[in-house]
């Protein structure tokens, strides 16, 4: 019921663009998927032909191609895509009250976390990219989390996992942790660790494996770091990508959209070319430590209190639903650690972990909501204790009123 509630409420949003066929002009992703349908090979993300990349992680890419594949490169594939889109963050969404009933909270807060996640859409749902579908695997390989280990859960937790980070690598540095939290003051701790590292790497390794045949270097998933980091920490970088796109930032350095940064590349090859883009940035970050640092805390800023996306159309409180979000996640976070600790620890280390790396690139608002829904359920918590603490005032009111009135008639009587 929650996931068709919040399938219809953000079909309903204005933040919900049509898809287009803007492929050939689209995101590295979109570029790879479409050229992976054609030739069954995954390469050429930029402006002009560049072979092999691992510029992208392989999975959403590897999706998209299959569905362009059964039925054609044409409107009808893109809308079925889009639709896609929807049903992986409804689903992610319809989720939460199984989590929190699973904690032990009952359906409440998941279920109020999962509206607001639906009312307040931050993000403009379109078939460029992988965060719906990583949010969608984040908080699915979550159930598991939140129920006890088994060596038979174990396998299926590292084999999601290992799908979650070949989806999404960010999700890397939040392997070990959940693992160890989840499998703490439980019986074969080191065994079931084993367990899920080793079935983890069974589905990262073939990737890894097809970088160094490819690329000739040995690359964890993905290789773009040094772009990123380049184009985003220079003297005329802003801290978003909304505005580097503006001042014409990231049409300087984006081999995507510059075909004469794409050359470059394709002469130095996609992975010296990054590294000398990543060694240029650490000199300058080095050299430049006030730059880099104000830029850092304003990058921080937007992560957890974004400026509204103009492509989401909305109005009024709703703009900042995030930011409301992310008020309400701390006093959730206590009252969560207060009644199960252990999952306490997995949100919190998610929250301070995960959007690391990000600080030091542009902002992009798709970047948090792969762990937004961590927000809303924390949100969810702290509203439905503030209803339950509402309606107990209210009733020790009502008791009192009634214990004064009966004081009253047995003073009269006597």
């Amino acid at each position: 019921m929650t996931i068709a509630v919040c399938f219809v409420i953000l079909e309903a949003n204005p933040g919900s663009p049509y898809p287009s066929m803007s492929v050939p002009t689209g995101s590295e992703e979109t570029l790879v998927a479409h050229w992976l349908s054609e030739t069954g090979t995954i390469a050429n993300p930029y402006a002009v032909p560049s072979g092999p990349t691992a510029i992208v992680p392989p999975v959403y890419p590897a999706l998209y191609a299959g569905l362009v594949k059964v039925f054609g490169y044409n409107i009808g594939t893109l809308w079925l895509l889009w639709i896609l889109n929807f049903m992986f963050v409804s689903t992610a969404l319809g989720l939460l009250p199984l989590i929190t009933h699973r904690m032990g909270l009952g359906l409440y807060p998941g279920t109020i976390g999962a509206l607001l996640g639906a009312v307040f859409l931050h993000i403009h749902i379109d078939t460029n990219w992988n965060v719906f579908l990583s949010t969608f695997l984040c908080v699915a390989l979550f159930t598991q989390l939140v129920n006890k280990p088994t060596d038979k859960s174990a396998i299926y937790l590292g084999l999601s996992l290992g799908l979650l980070i070949l989806a999404q690598p960010a999700f890397a540095t939040m392997a070990a942790p959940w693992s160890l939290l989840w499998l703490y003051d439980h019986a074969k701790l080191i065994k079931r660790f084993v367990i899920i590292s080793g079935m983890a790497t069974l589905v990262v390794l073939p990737w890894i494996v097809r970088d160094y045949i490819q690329l000739g270097h040995p690359i964890f998933i993905r290789d773009g770091l040094g772009l990123e980091l380049y184009s985003s920490n220079s003297f005329d970088a802003a801290p978003s990508f909304d505005e580097n796109m503006k001042n014409g930032n990231h049409m300087k350095y984006s081999p995507n959209l510059n075909p004469s940064v794409a050359k470059d590349l394709v002469k130095a090859g996609e992975y010296n070319y990054f590294r000398e883009r990543q060694r240029l940035a650490l000199d300058w970050i080095k050299h430049n430590p006030r730059q880099f640092s104000v830029l850092t805390a304003k990058r921080f800023r937007l992560f957890w209190f974004p400026t509204p996306d103009p492509l989401v159309c909305l109005t009024g409180i709703r703009c900042y639903g995030p930011w409301l979000l992310t008020v309400l996640s701390f006093p959730g976070l206590w009252i969560l650690y207060k009644r199960n600790k252990r999952v306490s620890l997995m949100l919190g280390t998610t929250l301070i972990l995960y959007p690391m790396l990000y600080y030091f690139v542009q902002f992009d608002v798709r970047y948090r909501y792969p762990i937004y829904w961590v927000s809303l359920l924390l949100a969810g918590i702290t509203l439905t204790e503030l209803h339950n603490s509402t309606r107990r005032r209210n009733h020790e009111h009502k008791r009192n009123d009634r214990s004064r009135v009966v004081d009253k008639m047995s003073q009269a009587y006597l």
